[in-house]
């Protein structure tokens, strides 16, 4: 059985409410993974479309109800505006943000020494290794605004 004919076939028979976890591969960020038709997909993505149809050039997120990553129940799965996403990943405690974010460059620490630093933009850019705009976003709070 192919992943795409798991998710199909949970997508089908799946009456319950309890989570439903994807046993396969993971993304870095914790979330079920798979490839198809030439592309990969977040495993709760996939289902939603084939739960709920493809909704993805609407722009809309796949959002998880339970707050579980790797959970594909499709009761547990539907579509929503990014905002609604990111209020909800908060609610359940699963938004990653500073240096437990998959993409981080930089250490809570080092983003408080950024901020609270009177050297210059490019000086700190460089030593950072990062742009200078991120510079700014971090001294006016628009990036790593959950420090304290």
């Amino acid at each position: 059985m192919t992943r795409r004919d798991f998710l199909l076939e949970v997508a089908e028979s799946v009456h319950t409410d309890d989570c439903v976890l994807w046993p396969f591969a993971q993304t870095g960020a914790g979330y079920g993974k798979l490839y198809v038709d030439g592309q990969y997909l977040d495993a709760h993505r996939a289902m939603c479309v084939f739960a709920h149809g493809d909704r993805r050039e609407e722009g809309l997120d796949a959002e998880h109800l339970c707050g579980s990553k790797l959970c594909i129940n499709p009761l547990h799965v539907e579509w929503a505006e990014h905002l609604r996403n990111m209020q909800r990943k908060r609610e359940h405690g699963t938004q990653s943000e500073g240096e437990e974010h998959s993409t981080a460059k930089l250490t809570d620490a080092e983003a408080i020494y950024i901020r609270d630093s009177d050297e210059s933009p490019g000086v700190l850019a460089a030593r950072f290794k990062i742009s200078r705009k991120q510079v700014w976003n971090i001294r006016t709070r628009k990036q790593w605004s959950h420090l304290p």
